[in-house]
């Protein structure tokens, strides 16, 4: 009945009709149908599927499956897709279109829907996405902690620093977190992450994040000097001064001066300064029974890329103005 047409025009056509096992069925010619007649039954199901047996891809990429599948000739060539992990990889189970989610491994089924059985398998790596970049923890004056937020999938982490116009391997790691050490007081030095899945033993990264720039603090220094100027008198009291001269310290811009008073375990900040001294002035009145003795201490700072890195207290070195 379906050839009625191409018989009333008197063409050649080829029909396939998919018959269910174990059923009978007719052929019938009509009449008015006059002419040759080929019938073939097809007992051809699919022997083998080929395709890519792997393949990396990054997160949110798709991939469309194109498999070949033997004898030519198998009656029924639909395939039926699936996926071991739909979260690291998706596959369209009619299409073959694979879609990456995040990092991992997720392995790929295609499926003779013929009752044959007949499969193969592809492999798909999916790589991690691209770290933000990290961030500061903490800083002394030969070490920075380096820490990052945690990718998902990710196998590790390799993290670079930058040696001049290179960029140097520091440390392959699962942690989230490393303390990068033996580096110069008081210097500035730019870092960069990457994450990694392990696919038969070798590293597959994602892109780089990107870099971020931290410091060490300066080394500790001293206060040299404590140096008497001329005092002011005026109606209410007086006004001491002294001059302040501190040693330098390699890689610090900035230096906080802070005074304790005598009785007294605080310190209060006097002021930050770019230079190595400062002249301070402290006024009593005449009637003020105040201690005059106090303590002062430098710290060095390394300003650098908009946060200060803060060094250590210098020893106290006391003085009484008088």
């Amino acid at each position: 009945y379906d050839m009625s047409d191409d018989v009333y025009k008197n063409n050649t056509a080829e029909y396939d009709v998919v018959l269910e096992a174990g059923q009978t069925y007719y052929l019938v010619v009509y009449g008015s149908g006059v002419g040759n007649y080929t019938f073939t039954i097809s007992n051809q199901s699919v022997k083998s599927i080929s395709m890519t047996s792997s393949k990396v891809m990054t997160p949110g990429s798709t991939f469309t499956l194109n498999p070949t599948i033997s004898p030519a000739g198998a009656y029924n060539k639909t395939l039926k897709y699936s996926s071991s992990d739909s979260n690291v990889a998706y596959v369209n189970s009619s299409t073959g279109e694979v879609k990456a989610y995040r990092a991992g491994t997720a392995v790929i089924t295609a499926t003779a829907t013929d009752g044959s059985g007949t499969k193969a398998t592809c492999t798909i790596y999916v790589t991690p996405s691209k770290p933000y970049s990290p961030y500061w923890s903490k800083s002394t004056n030969t070490a920075i902690k380096v820490s990052w937020s945690s990718i998902s999938g990710a196998s590790g982490y390799t993290l670079y620093r930058s040696s001049g116009s290179k960029w140097v391997t520091v440390k392959n790691t699962k942690s989230t977190s490393c303390t990068v050490s033996k580096l110069k007081a008081g210097t500035g030095y730019k870092f960069r992450i990457r994450a990694y899945i392990t696919i038969n033993g070798e590293k597959v990264y994602s892109p780089y994040s990107d870099s971020a720039a931290f410091a060490t603090t300066p080394k500790k220094n001293s206060i040299k000097s404590i140096k008497k100027l001329k005092a002011k008198k005026y109606s209410y009291g007086y006004t001491y001064r002294a001059k302040i001269t501190w040693k330098k310290s390699s890689g610090a811009n900035r230096y906080k001066l802070y005074y304790r008073a005598a009785g007294s375990s605080y310190k209060r900040l006097l002021g930050t300064y770019r230079g190595t001294s400062t002249t301070v002035s402290l006024s009593w009145s005449k009637y003020s029974r105040g201690t005059k003795t106090y303590t002062f201490y430098v710290v060095p700072v390394k300003n650098y890329g908009g946060r200060d890195y803060v060094g250590s207290y210098s020893k106290g070195k006391t003085y009484k103005f008088k």
